[in-house]
């Protein structure tokens, strides 16, 4: 183990807090492992759940941010590395200020299609080129406010590296947009080309996603800053996009489960019958579009957090993530079943399991103790790690 670990640690330069890895201030070059456990008990979420749904209920949605903000202390309040746990002080105001205005251009942009599609392709491109400041400012009080062992981490890359990472993506969306608004304008008499062209567009958009996705995560992973050390990432676009692939073949496999369990369900009603109402087609409809998602989705949480977390770290520390997709996407599966039964009383003891099993899946692999790193990591504030 330690050979094989040992080659997965790059050689980055060395922070300047921290000596070098064959040092004898280092436990002779040792590779240890810092597994990651999780220590909640579901009982004492659902209490914390139950006050904020009868909270958000009240407060007619005011409270969502707030109740975000709580449960995922609780989360972080439970997650130990090394012996030492982790903790959030992030403001509640500023989470409800970055919610608003992530709400507000969502909401801009929905209005302004439904007014005209000009007005909605304007609004568009504002929220395109808004879209990297917003996630670089969340991003930077997120990491901020979190604290491992009372050590805060940091956000590093400014605003300008986000919006250099993401501005091909950004120019490719307007232009994206404004196709798509010059084929919806078309007479009835224009050319099929001209007509099929916003589905032409949606299409690019579909095959652009993966790389705005490679650009974000290797921006976002390579600002991270761990005290003295900043980490890198070493997924390829290439790995992006060939996660993109397995989750589409996944969809579309799972799209085609959903659909033969719907129609036959269909079948039985109508033998029976005679008929299927129009409140139990959407019924049957939205049931269906839930299994679709309740299967897709914990496939590319377990996909995308392996893909990201094995490609990141630096020459001191590097993380490994082997959580297994198929035993998670069985595992959420067969707990939506249970949602179903108790009418999502029982989410409390889903969401538990489902970090736990996220969590518990990762290791951090390091050639330096905890103790030194965190001699070498101010408490209390922010450090500037070295690049």
């Amino acid at each position: 183990m330690r050979d094989s670990a040992a080659g997965e640690l790059d050689t980055q330069p060395c922070a300047p807090d921290l000596p070098p890895p064959h040092s004898g201030a280092l436990p002779r070059g040792d590779v240890t492992e810092w597994p990651v456990t999780f220590r909640a008990d579901p009982r004492d979420y659902a209490s914390l759940w139950a006050r904020h749904l009868i909270l958000t209920a009240l407060t007619l949605g005011v409270y969502l941010p707030w109740a975000r903000r709580h449960a995922q202390h609780f989360f972080l309040q439970h997650t130990f590395v090394a012996g030492r746990r982790f903790d959030q002080v992030e403001s509640p105001l500023a989470l409800a200020l970055r919610h608003g205005l992530g709400m507000a251009l969502a909401l801009g942009v929905l209005a302004a299609v439904r007014g005209a599609l000009m007005a909605g392709a304007l609004a568009a491109t504002v929220a395109l080129l808004v879209w990297p400041l917003w996630l670089g400012a969340r991003q930077q009080q997120t990491l901020s406010a979190l604290r491992w062992g009372r050590r805060p981490l940091t956000f590093v890359a400014t605003i300008l590296e986000v919006y250099a990472a993401l501005w091909p993506w950004v120019v490719a969306g307007i232009a994206l947009v404004w196709l798509a608004w010059w084929g919806g304008e078309a007479p009835a008499d224009a050319s099929p080309l001209r007509l099929a062209l916003p589905w032409g567009c949606g299409l690019v958009a579909l095959v652009l996603l993966p790389g705005a996705l490679w650009s974000w995560w290797r921006c976002r992973q390579q600002g991270l800053g761990i005290g003295p050390l900043r980490l890198s990432w070493r997924g390829t676009v290439g790995d992006v996009y060939r996660l993109a692939g397995r989750v589409a073949v996944w969809a579309v496999l799972c799209g085609a489960l959903v659909l033969a369990s719907v129609s036959l369900i269909m079948a039985a009603w109508l033998a029976l019958a005679g008929r299927v109402p129009l409140t139990g087609q959407m019924i049957l409809a939205a049931g269906g579009g839930m299994a679709w998602l309740a299967l897709v989705w914990p496939y590319v949480q377990a996909a995308s957090q392996n893909l990201v977390w094995q490609q990141t770290g630096c020459r001191y520390l590097r993380f490994r993530s082997r959580l297994s997709v198929s035993a998670y996407v069985t595992r959420r599966a067969r707990r939506l079943i249970t949602l179903v039964c108790t009418l999502g009383l029982a989410w409390p003891w889903v969401a538990v399991e489902a970090r736990r099993m996220r969590l518990e899946a990762m290791t951090v692999v390091a050639r330096v103790d905890p103790a030194t790193l965190r001699a070498a990591w101010r408490p209390g504030r922010a450090q500037t790690p070295s690049p």
